[in-house]
């Protein structure tokens, strides 16, 4: 019979299947993936061809839109780094009330900037 390696002490505290990174660079690298894809997912509904999205929230209305501070107020966003640019984006909806997918947008292409120069070092 094998006796049980005892977990580590941050490990017994999260939830099973939870996995740690070490280090800053993966830190940040894994924060900057998932701020872009949620700028990923707004990036189809901008420009002028842009796509209609279609929303089922959690008591089951539908909502087709391509307004991304509607998008980003319907859909459940848990990371983070990510909750960071869906508070940007409901500044920008309650402050000047416009450009909130630009802004998001470009928010995520300067992280996809950044990440590109963490990994080239």
């Amino acid at each position: 019979m094998a006796l049980s390696i005892p977990q580590s002490f941050h490990m017994r505290h999260l939830k099973d299947g939870a996995r740690t990174y070490k280090g800053l660079d993966e830190a940040v690298t894994r924060n900057i993936e998932a701020c872009t894809e949620l700028g990923n997912q707004l990036k189809t509904a901008f420009g002028p061809n842009g796509m209609n999205k279609l929303l089922v929230n959690d008591i089951g209305k539908e909502f087709i839109t391509t307004d991304a501070a509607t998008i980003i107020h319907e859909i459940a966003v848990q990371h983070p780094a990510a909750k960071l640019l869906a508070m940007a984006a409901d500044y920008m909806q309650n402050g000047p009330g416009d450009y909130v997918n630009t802004s998001i947008v470009l928010a995520t292409e300067l992280l996809i900037g950044a990440s590109e120069l963490i990994n080239s070092l």
